[in-house]
């Protein structure tokens, strides 16, 4: 009997043993459940947090650009059409672009079929011709009864980047009579965005439909004319009007959380980004936090 209690002592240890192991497990799997499940969940609202804001800044910044832009096109219209009618520059044409030369316009001009300056706000511009500019020759193939955007370019006054908004002018026949062109200084855009200190990794673009960048705004400063039309990245903002996603930087190759927006009534996409790692800052030092409560429990 004596055999049989202390087989029996044994066999009852080693079963408690079994089971408080076990239930040391459960405890400890159940901690790391608990805390992987608070991390993910707290990642992803993160990123939620972060693409709403960015994407509320996107809205507003394409807001902010197509309040300009109508204001240009408004001043392009009515030169246009008065030129068309008068067949001459007047006094009119002359006092509305006089009135409505504000930033972000460098100049408003006429130029004549050859590509020089019938007139500009700018002076010395009689000795300059635009033939060759993107803007001049597209409206001279081709009456699209639309404003052009152009691709950046080297402002031959200023020597700094610009790109134009212009319309082309018209004979009585339809035939093609020069054009009304608004010059577009990127830097006020830049200047606008750096001063909304959103943080040292956001950076705000303006892109064409065609792919090429108008205005880059990062902490380092701003660039213009990349052509990102091959990237993966604007491939993904074709896919919608608006929207957020997670991808590398075709600039500066890290992660980055993008949100943007087509504008409603130019061939423009208002981008936004920042560096994962800034936007999840506060959430890895969290992450870290669930560890340690995990790891020492």
């Amino acid at each position: 009997m004596v055999g049989l209690g202390k087989i029996f002592a044994k066999t009852l240890r080693s079963t408690l043993c079994r089971v408080i192991i076990a239930f040391a497990v459960l405890t400890i799997a159940a901690i790391w459940a608990v805390a992987l499940s608070r991390i993910e969940y707290e990642h992803q609202a993160d990123i939620r947090n972060t693409l709403r804001a960015s994407e509320n800044l996107a809205a507003a910044f394409q807001e902010h650009i197509q309040l300009h832009f109508d204001q240009i096109d408004e001043t392009l219209l009515f030169t246009k059409r008065q030129y068309e009618k008068q067949g001459v520059v007047t006094e009119m044409i002359i006092e509305r672009m006089q009135s409505k030369i504000f930033v972000p316009a460098m100049n408003l001009a006429i130029i004549d079929p050859q590509g020089t300056f019938r007139m500009s706000l700018l002076a010395n511009s009689q000795t300059v011709n635009v033939s060759d500019r993107e803007f001049f020759q597209t409206h001279r193939v081709k009456d699209t009864g639309k404003l052009y955007i152009s691709k950046p370019v080297i402002n031959r006054f200023t020597g700094k980047p610009a790109f134009h908004l212009s319309r082309r002018i018209n004979r009585p026949d339809g035939s093609f009579d020069g054009v009304v062109v608004c010059g577009i200084d990127p830097q006020y855009f830049s200047d606008f965005y750096r001063e909304m200190k959103l943080g040292y990794s956001y950076s705000v673009t303006i892109i064409g439909i065609d792919g090429v960048v108008r205005v880059r705004q990062t902490a380092s400063g701003m660039e213009s004319g990349q052509d990102v039309s091959a990237s993966s990245n604007f491939r993904q903002m074709q896919e919608a009007h608006s929207g957020s996603y997670l991808s590398t930087s075709v600039v500066d190759y890290q992660p980055r959380l993008f949100s943007y927006h087509h504008m409603e009534r130019y061939p423009l996409i208002v981008q936004v980004s920042v560096l994962e790692t800034e936007a999840l800052a506060d959430f890895r030092e969290r992450e870290v936090k669930y560890f340690r409560t995990a790891v020492f429990t």
